[in-house]
């Protein structure tokens, strides 16, 4: 597996990239939750399974991202073991990282292949991975990008679907 920091909007978030056939075990809180961050996954996929009972949970894809699944824990705490069937990427924002300013409040944004979505005055959003057009700039990402003048609109020109995550 392969990691590396970005800075957003005061947070530190990590990209994270697994190859195929990697395995990764995950600590479970009291509630099934998993209470070390947050996770929003872009590109692949990853099988989840509770070590303890086998219990399956659902299959984190593209776009998701574990604050917007609240029903999506498990029965129990303990650990859950995941499986990358193929190459995946998504990106980990660590409360081990982030005690000082807290986990930041955070939205997913999903643009998809030549769409458009409109971006509000004041807007912060991490693009973790595709292309967006905004005006007459191109973002790739991962990067931050700040709306500030005023409203705009985010033109996706990646091949496949864009995703941010919003900061607020």
């Amino acid at each position: 597996m392969k990691y590396k920091p970005y800075p957003a909007f005061g947070a530190i978030v990590i990209l994270c990239n697994a190859e195929v056939g990697d395995t990764r075990k995950v600590a479970l809180g009291e509630n099934g939750l998993v209470s070390s961050g947050y996770y929003y996954y872009t590109d692949g996929i990853v099988n989840v399974k509770v070590s303890e009972t086998g219990e399956e949970l659902e299959d984190r894809t593209a776009g998701w991202l574990n604050v917007e699944h609240a029903g999506a824990g498990a029965a129990t705490s303990g650990n859950l073991d995941l499986t990358f069937p193929v190459s995946t990427e998504w990106l980990c924002i660590p409360l081990a990282y982030n005690k000082r300013n807290g986990l930041p409040t955070l939205t997913s944004l999903v643009v998809k292949s030549h769409e458009s979505v409109s971006l509000p005055k004041g807007t912060d959003l991490f693009l973790v991975r595709g292309q967006l057009q905004i005006n007459d700039k191109q973002f790739i990402g991962p990067c931050q990008i700040r709306v500030r003048s005023s409203d705009a609109i985010a033109n996706s020109t990646y091949s496949n679907a864009s995703y941010g995550l919003i900061f607020s």
